[in-house]
């Protein structure tokens, strides 16, 4: 009876070498260089040693990424190689990405071979000589993502549980994909502000409109806001200290020490304007909003005891004197009419004043009082009203 020889007998060995040549007589040269290159590697990766040290990894390139994603649907879809007529329509997809990373045609078969070997097991062998040849011969078109995903039948479901970046789905375009991708990069920026302690969109002020509650004005809301969190530092600032005049809410006055009592006596200057955005030399923006002014702040300079008296010829001649503070018609407010403007400027003359200070003494801002004398726009009640006791003065 024979005995079978144990692993370590040279005739076994002898046997497997005639086994391997004539397999190789029989195959042919080039399967028998592909399966010796896969083994080769193979034999690599169990080692270990497949990895490249670091900075020396090739350059990403999408042929070599989409010859990989091909080769997961393989496994994916068979469990490990591919056994079945499919296996022609895998070799036609990955087929132009071989041929744009070898242009040698021996490498293009030596690579071709080593991965149908280890892929497609099943097609016969003179049936990729055929197709590596027909691929020669043509030229091909780079096909896109979603090109490849129809030829392969790729879902979404399973383009990402296999990460497939260069092959697309036929259930989701790519502009809907990249709306998803959009939608949850907000989802998780959202979730990173939330965990950072940030406030949520949706419970924002903007959001929550406050100020409706209140029966406000958005503006008024955040006025009062700012005039609260302003008071208590004006509240520690003026403690225990003299200041010499009132406070306003846009201007602090100096704050001293010690302050002389003809200063804390005297009355100060009339409340002087803002400046205001956008103004240009002849006045405001018709957008600029007019402040109003109670009426009683003026404090308009003396005339002489005699009263000022002016000719309407300033060179002389048959016109009669008329006195420059005499009783006007009367005016509430509006657009000034002709001669209360024409008045308006002969008493700033004749007191040798500047619109400056016009404006100062009946508490608009210099722009505004151009406009009024031009006709442009009117003055306010208490405006109005000041306007008229400065010129009885």
């Amino acid at each position: 009876m024979n005995r079978r020889p144990p692993l370590d007998h040279p005739d076994l060995f002898q046997q497997l070498d005639q086994w391997d040549r004539l397999h190789a007589q029989v195959a042919g040269e080039a399967e028998a260089r592909g399966r010796a290159i896969s083994r080769a590697l193979e034999h690599e990766r169990q080692a270990g040693r497949t990895k490249r040290p670091h900075g020396t990894c090739k350059r990403w390139n999408i042929n070599r990424q989409r010859i990989a994603e091909i080769g997961k649907i393989i496994r994916s879809r068979h469990d490990g190689p591919c056994d079945t007529d499919d296996a022609e329509l895998y070799l036609q997809v990955a087929l132009p990405h071989f041929l744009k990373l070898h242009s040698i045609a021996a490498d293009l078969r030596v690579a071709v071979d080593a991965w149908t070997a280890t892929l497609l097991p099943g097609l016969a062998r003179h049936r990729v000589v055929e197709m590596v040849d027909e691929s020669e011969a043509r030229e091909w078109r780079f096909a896109t993502h979603d090109q490849v995903a129809r030829l392969l039948n790729v879902v979404l479901t399973e383009r990402s549980n296999l990460g497939l970046r260069t092959i697309g789905a036929i259930d989701r375009t790519k502009a809907q994909r990249a709306k998803d991708r959009k939608a949850q990069n907000a989802k998780h920026q959202r979730a990173k502000r939330t965990l950072n302690g940030a406030t949520p969109r949706s419970k924002s002020k903007a959001a929550m409109k406050p100020w409706e509650a209140d029966g406000v004005s958005r503006s008024t809301f955040y006025a009062r806001q700012k005039a609260a969190m302003e008071a208590p530092s004006i509240a520690h600032v003026t403690e225990g200290w003299t200041v010499s005049s009132a406070l306003v809410r846009s201007t602090y006055l100096v704050v001293t020490d010690q302050s002389d009592a003809a200063e804390q006596n005297d009355q100060g200057p009339a409340r002087s304007a803002r400046p205001r955005r956008s103004v240009s030399a002849d006045g405001p923006s018709p957008g600029a909003k007019m402040r109003a002014v109670p009426p009683g702040r003026a404090v308009p300079l003396p005339l002489p005891i005699d009263g000022v008296s002016e000719h309407p010829d300033l060179i002389g001649g048959l016109g009669e004197w008329r006195q420059v503070g005499a009783p006007l018609a009367a005016y509430e407010g509006g657009v000034l009419p002709p001669e209360l403007a024409r008045a308006v400027r002969e008493a700033l003359r004749v007191r040798m004043l500047t619109q400056q200070a016009l404006a100062n003494q009946i508490g608009v801002s210099r722009p505004q009082i151009v406009n009024v004398l031009r006709g442009r726009f009117g003055l306010s009640r208490s405006a109005a009203s000041n306007l008229m006791q400065w010129l009885a003065a």
